[in-house]
């Protein structure tokens, strides 16, 4: 059976013996015919064997074969009629015929059955259009129908159907730019017919090339991927058959090369049975087969599956286990939530001001921007791999992600209830960034220091840094040591970071920037004496006394009673006690004891130097002691608040800081480390995942670093979106660019866009809170473990994972991979944020929004269809069918170039059409005519909707062969679409000979209106 929205197609046949019936009491109220009081009455039928009787009785006249061909719809046909047509209703049909004259007298039904009727003529002509729909007809029994027929019924059964009917007749021509006359009203908005205008474009000129139809297929394949955690409501089974990539059902073969009787796969042998030119399956002979997926005849199982036996003939998708399920499921909470018109409220602000020709303009665009920079942080070979371990890692190790996931959660909660910032425009970030860039560039030492945080000692950082953070002492002696009185005084919060009350971390910090660079020359009586020791570089040679490295000569360590490889302890000691060979001083120009040298007893102390010491060790062993030193000085130039008792107007006097303020967030930084464990599911995760490799081999530490690399790495080569070689953020040039930088640059602007309105930003962060809640928001099954709390979206995640990652293992090694992950993504995504069509589609929303007598029935409609209990399986199965037709969309190009050129605005079929419903509709109040199409989707006994009686009576009479009962083929098509072109324009035997007698009646005054 051919597709519902294409039966309808014919139901205009029946129109030229229909309506001589239906208006047979007009015609002879309005002709005053004689009365014959002696002619014997006989006995009458119901109105459908009246009109079955008449209409055979002329088809046996004009065309036996077509009477024969009727003959077969009988049944149907009737109850068709006397179903839409009730006997107690007829009286209202009449008066309703009656009151429609004026729609006859005035022209409005004859232009509108002429502009059918050009429509008709257009389509028998249009071999491309025909052929399309003679392939879409050879899909027969590819879905349960009985589900989309009941989501069709449910439709009708509406309890506002004909609220809602009214509403969109009035909602489209109220918007369409016209008078009631048809003509062009620049008082009224013509946003329908301009979108109108630009989809007829579209339509008229779509072609799908191998690539698009390939993406077509990928994509239905992706929503249609079955998983049993997707079951998770009350949906009961439900069916669609499974295609293959060439949009036919695809044949259950049990072992390669064993295609099943009466298929064969024989030309081309590609594991597929055999189709002919127009899709159907052939045997052996290359007779077609007819064995349709769902149906009664031959072997079925109670869902109507062709059996072989017991098996099934043909692959089925279950679809209550589908992503397509899950995303309509998830849907639902979007709309309870309001999502929907948020998002499209923030999305219309993010796209920025449009042009003069009404479009969003691309070059102020953040999210094109946001595309170009993930483009070029995706150029690079192991994106397949990285993409792979990703999966790998969602997949195997969700109990520790999920786990890091509560403990960064945790840790946000935490900031959001400290109302602390740092110092407007600090650059802080950037410097981190070109630190980590650096650190990346270095052969092997990310890896080292990865394995270094696994080290035990390194576990205890955060510890040691809550207790430098939280507490301060003015002077740290030998004798608070030994005393255990160094962390006896706490900081004050209250209180802002000047020298009495700062943190021993703060301090310490600022001592490693004092000391760093600073040579110490001993002096005897005055006489440097560095030809026996000297130390040229304080810093370092505190930290090479951490590993061990520091040494000094025999003869110093006897005079200063320090050891040879003297310990960080012995040096703590050294630094502030008085030396008879002259005190350190360092770069700020004091004597390093007076100067915070104390707080290297609090280093010590705290444990900081043991969950230091395995990571000084892998810096030492590359020679990039350095790079640890600068991570220390943006920690110290960063630390100060303005608030503090250190300067930034000049870095060559004491006490220079860039004042950014970490210290203000002392107390939330020693509250997430003491209450969260962020570190340790950090440490726990890199262990779990030392010794993943992906399918090729590539390790997981490795690979997360070459991506990492590829982020930060500097290109003089890489310029925005606009050819720009700079970006600006927060007041920073940023130069040369590296892909973080330009994603960095999106996202800013992209903030900065969300930010300029309240209300913006207020359904921003709702719209950000929802999707955490849907999508990542996790639970505790452990101490150290937990999952995420929608179970659903973990394997949504891995089936997307598994669809990005074969679309990019396509392309990885071809020579155009940059191109097509810079280039053609960038253009895509160009293509449909700058389309014409989006700000009409989002305009038309923002209306239906503020009319509620068409938001208000469409929305509950809307909510039924998706609740589980209504119509949900109905609407999934029409849905997962619609998805699986898709891929059949080359079969559909021709027919879908027609009605894209039949939409033209310009030919005003579409204002003909709604202008004689809504005039129609105006003469009956008790709207008897969209009753009438309602009862028309009423099941029927045999099965099917009421309406298929006069659509299958219509397509078998007037098919090349009457009696053929197969799928209509393009001559089939051809002759009814002809048929219903003469009949409407006939001028002897059609609707115009019609109008012409009405035009042309006589009759008392009371009988017209």
């Amino acid at each position: 059976m051919p597709p519902l929205h294409t039966r309808l197609l014919l139901f205009g046949v029946m129109l030229r013996r229909l309506s001589l019936v239906v208006f047979a009491p007009l015609a002879w109220a309005c002709a005053e015919p004689e009365f014959d009081a002696t002619r014997r009455v006989p006995e009458r039928g119901t109105l459908g064997e009246e009109i079955y009787g008449l209409l055979a009785r002329d088809y046996e006249r004009d065309n036996p074969r077509q009477a024969q061909g009727f003959a077969l719809e009988r049944d149907d046909f009737v109850y068709a009629v006397d179903h839409l047509l009730p006997p107690d209703e007829l009286e209202y049909t009449q008066e309703f015929l009656v009151k429609l004259l004026p729609l006859q007298d005035d022209g409005t039904v004859p232009e509108t059955t002429r502009k059918l009727a050009a429509a008709a003529e257009r389509l028998s002509e249009d071999e491309g259009a025909l052929r399309s729909l003679a392939a879409i007809g050879q899909r027969k029994g590819y879905v349960d129908l009985q589900h989309e027929e009941a989501l069709v019924r449910r439709i009708g059964r509406f309890p506002r159907y004909r609220e809602l009917s009214r509403a969109l007749i009035d909602l489209a021509l109220s918007h369409d730019g016209r008078d009631e006359t048809g003509r062009p009203d620049v008082r009224e908005s013509d946003l329908l017919s301009r979108l109108q205008a630009q989809l007829s474009k579209r339509l008229s000129e779509v072609e799908i090339s191998e690539d698009a139809e390939r993406d077509i297929v990928l994509l239905a394949d992706l929503l249609m991927t079955e998983d049993p955690r997707f079951a998770t409501g009350p949906t009961p089974t439900v069916e669609v058959v499974a295609r293959d990539p060439r949009g036919v059902a695809q044949v259950k073969i049990a072992a390669p090369g064993a295609m099943p009787a009466p298929f064969v796969d024989t030309s081309p042998r590609d594991g597929r049975a055999d189709v002919d030119a127009i899709g159907r399956f052939v045997d052996n002979g290359g007779r077609p087969v007819e064995l349709p997926p769902f149906g009664t005849e031959g072997s079925r199982d109670t869902a109507g599956r062709a059996l072989d036996g017991v098996t099934p003939v043909y692959q089925y998708v279950a679809l209550e286990q589908t992503l397509l399920a899950s995303l309509l499921r998830t849907s639902r909470d979007l709309i309870d939530r309001e999502v929907p018109m948020k998002a499209l409220r923030t999305f219309d602000v993010v796209l920025g001001e449009r042009t003069a020709e009404g479009l969003y303009d691309q070059n102020d665009s953040p999210l094109l921007d946001l595309v170009h920079g993930l483009g070029a942080a995706a150029d690079l070979r192991e994106l397949p791999d990285l993409i792979e371990l990703l999966h790998i890692l969602v997949d195997q190790h969700e109990g520790t992600m999920m786990w890091m996931m509560l403990e960064a959660q945790d840790q946000f909660d935490i900031a959001d209830s400290y109302p602390v910032a740092l110092r407007a425009n600090h650059r802080m970030l950037s410097q981190t960034v070109n630190w980590a860039q650096k650190i990346l560039a270095v052969p092997g030492l990310a890896e080292d220091l990865i394995d270094a945080l696994q080290d035990p000692a390194a576990g205890g950082l955060p510890q040691a840094g809550i207790t430098l953070m939280s507490h301060k002492k003015e002077r740290i002696t030998e004798a608070a040591v030994r005393n255990g009185t160094v962390f006896d005084t706490l900081v004050d919060p209250a209180r802002p970071d000047i020298r009495e009350n700062q943190s021993l971390q703060q301090r310490l910090f600022h001592l490693i920037y004092d000391t760093k660079g600073v040579r110490y020359t001993p002096e005897l009586i005055g006489i440097p004496i560095g030809f026996v020791f000297e130390i040229d570089d304080l810093a370092e040679f505190y930290m090479l006394s951490v590993i061990g490295q520091a040494e000094i000569p025999s003869l110093v360590s006897t005079i200063t009673g320090l050891s040879t490889r003297p310990t960080p302890e012995e040096l703590a000691v050294f630094i502030n006690t008085d030396q008879a060979f002259g005190n350190p001083v360092g770069k700020e120009g004091f004597e390093v004891k007076e100067n915070d040298g104390d707080t290297l007893f609090a280093a010590t102390e705290s444990g900081m130097i043991d969950s230091l010491r395995p990571l000084i060790q892998v810096f030492y062993a590359h020679g990039q002691l350095e790079l640890l030193f600068e991570l220390f000085e943006i920690l110290h130039f960063n630390w100060a608040s303005e608030s503090s008792d250190y300067q930034d107007r000049a870095a060559t006097q004491p006490r220079y800081s860039y004042l950014t303020g970490i210290a203000r967030y002392q107390p939330m930084l020693i509250e997430i480390f003491r209450d969260t464990r962020m570190y340790d599911g950090m440490r726990k995760m890199l262990d779990e995942t030392e010794l993943v490799r992906t399918r090729g081999g590539r390790a997981a530490h490795p690979l997360l670093l070459q991506m990492a690399r590829r982020l930060l790495a500097k290109d003089p080569a890489l310029r925005t979106r606009n050819g720009a070689r700079e970006v600006t953020i927060k007041g920073e040039r940023l130069t040369p660019l590296s892909p973080f930088d330009l994603v960095r640059h999106a996202l800013d602007r992209l903030d900065q866009r969300v930010r300029r309105q309240s209300q913006t930003k207020r359904e921003w962060d709702e719209i950000v809170d929802v999707a955490y809640d849907l999508f990542l928001k996790a639970e505790r099954t452990g101490p150290e473990t937990g999952q995420l709390e929608n179970r659903e979206a973990l394997p949504t995640a891995l089936i997307l994972l598994d669809f990005l990652h074969g679309r990019v293992a396509r392309q990885v090694n071809t020579p155009n991979f940059s191109t097509w992950v810079k280039e053609d993504m960038l253009a895509a995504a160009t293509d449909a944020l700058t389309a014409p069509e989006l700000p009409m589609m989002i305009d038309l929303a923002y209306e239906l929004e503020l009319t509620p007598e068409v938001e208000d029935p469409l929305f509950a409609l809307r909510d039924e269809l998706l609740a589980e209990g209504d119509g949900f399986a109905d609407l999934l199965v029409t849905i997962g069918d619609g998805t699986q037709a898709a891929k059949d969309a080359s079969l559909a190009v021709g027919f879908v170039q027609y009605l894209g050129k039949e939409l033209d605005p310009q030919q005003l079929n579409l204002w003909h059409c709604l202008t004689t419903a809504k005039r129609s509709l105006e003469i009956d109040p008790d709207e008897h005519l969209l009753e009438v199409a309602r009862r028309g989707l009423d099941p029927r006994p045999g099965g099917g909707l009421a309406l298929y009686g006069l659509l299958e009576a219509a397509e078998q009479v007037q098919r090349r062969d009457p009696l053929e009962t197969g799928p209509l083929l393009a001559d089939d098509w051809r002759k009814i679409t002809a048929k219903i072109s003469t009949f409407l324009l006939d001028q002897e035997h059609g609707l115009e000979k019609f109008y012409s007698l009405v035009r042309g009646r006589k009759g008392p005054p009371e009988a017209q209106p």
